[in-house]
């Protein structure tokens, strides 16, 4: 989606007039003026940061059900929860962690598993494989799996 700011910059309280009815009182309840100037002045430090390069968007959240090829995870344990997609298998994992780092962000993968936990359940991908090794749906990676094989 094209970027628009919706925003000028940060509002004082002078920057909005209220409005009275004809015995001078306020029609605006201040409460709801002070949210308001609170809201759009949150809004427009998003934009700016937007504008500045600086506001990083994140196609998944730490709770989030992946699939991971097995083929990148290095400690394979067979209590692993598996799929079976397109030929391949896929170590189903939940992402504990997002870490941005000064050359990358990384997630955190952690398999789930059928039975007793292993030592070694958890795995670092960058954020680039996603759509690649790591797939936020299962459909996801049964299409770039038909892809690869075309």
């Amino acid at each position: 989606m094209e970027y628009k700011r919706l925003t000028k910059k940060k509002l004082r309280d002078t920057d909005i007039s209220i409005v009275l009815d004809e015995h001078n009182n306020v029609i605006v309840d201040r409460r709801l003026f002070e949210k308001f100037i609170k809201q759009h002045n949150r809004l427009a430090e998003l934009e700016d940061k937007i504008e500045q390069g600086t506001l990083i968007e994140l196609p998944c959240k730490v709770g989030d059900t992946v699939y991971v090829r097995e083929n990148t995870w290095t400690w394979y344990n067979s209590s692993f929860n598996r799929a079976f997609i397109g030929g391949e298998f896929f170590v189903i994992g939940k992402i504990t962690s997002i870490r941005i780092t000064e050359k990358q962000t990384l997630i955190k993968v952690k398999a789930t598993y059928k039975e007793n936990p292993c030592k070694y359940t958890k795995r670092d991908y960058p954020i680039s494989a996603i759509g690649k090794t790591v797939f936020l749906t299962r459909e996801e990676a049964e299409i770039r799996l038909k892809e690869l094989q075309e």
